[in-house]
């Protein structure tokens, strides 16, 4: 048993920012008997957020400048870091697929990664021709990260942001078109943070994804989307939450027993400021950003 004031004091130490979870740093009975007393637990979890809340805001427009802020990861690098079956963050299973189907109809003999101009060429065939979503969309990306040097994709995928109604389409040309071109205007740019901090999630292990689109008109789409990485699904009622400045909650969505992942998507204007939170029962993880 803790008594209030030893209480008080291991949640002022723990609430200290750390790179691990803070069970680490007190023994595991004066661990337990903390966190399973309501009213220490919230505090302590209030407390932690506080921390996180105080660092700076990420710039996210900085990111269409190839900024990387720390912490955030390419899509690509995601993949290779984790091995994981079920992090599946962009279609891979039809993409692997599509290769396949691409070496099987290359009149060369060498492999796939061998034949590079001839797969660009009926991949950007194959886009102008073709009008399942469920085909176009692993090709679209396909085509950002084998197409380097190729003038004609990359005026396929700016084609495709003008003119596509589909907003999955064209949120994965301006993706593609990025790492083609990453001056062009139209480059949107896509990056992912595994969150991985325990007390916050209850142990889950998630990746945060988001994606920046220049629209037309000046703003910026922002699409965010949560999965889970160890698990086939996301935890049942995680919340993913934006709030504005004022901290009122003006977009939301909550996982159902069986959600691969949940997304939200707005439109925003230089110097918007907003936080996004991800909520499981008494747990939480914030992070403000600024475009």
């Amino acid at each position: 048993r803790l008594s209030c004031d030893e209480a008080t004091t291991l949640i002022k130490q723990l609430s200290q920012e750390t790179p691990y979870s803070p069970r680490l740093d007190i023994p595991f009975a004066k661990w337990q008997a903390l966190v399973s007393n309501s009213k220490w637990r919230k505090e302590l979890y209030k407390q932690r957020s506080l921390v996180y809340s105080r660092k700076p805001s990420i710039n996210l427009l900085s990111w269409l400048d190839n900024f990387l802020e720390a912490g955030w990861q390419t899509v690509e690098e995601v993949r290779a870091r984790n091995c994981q079956p079920t992090l599946r963050v962009a279609y891979r299973s039809q993409q692997t697929r599509l290769k396949d189907s691409l070496n099987g109809n290359s009149s060369a003999s060498s492999p796939f990664y061998e034949n590079i101009p001839e797969a660009v060429t009926a991949i950007i065939k194959l886009l102008k021709t073709n009008n399942s979503k469920q085909t176009n969309l692993p090709a679209i990306e396909l085509l950002g990260e084998i197409a380097h040097g190729s003038l004609d994709a990359i005026a396929l995928l700016a084609d495709m942001i003008n003119t596509t109604h589909d907003h999955d389409l064209r949120r994965q040309a301006a993706v593609s078109l990025g790492k083609l071109d990453p001056n062009h205007p139209q480059a949107g740019i896509r990056r992912v943070r595994i969150i991985d901090l325990e007390m916050q999630l209850n142990g889950s292990k998630v990746a945060f994804m988001v994606t920046l689109i220049p629209e037309a008109d000046g703003g910026i789409n922002v699409h965010l989307r949560v999965y889970p990485t160890n698990e086939k699904y996301l935890k049942n009622n995680l919340q993913l939450l934006v709030l504005d400045q004022q901290g009122e909650i003006f977009l939301s969505a909550q996982s159902r027993s069986a959600d691969n992942w949940i997304q939200l998507e707005f439109h925003g204007e230089r110097g918007d400021r907003f936080m996004v939170k991800l909520v499981l029962v008494d747990a939480s993880f914030s992070k403000e950003f600024v475009l």
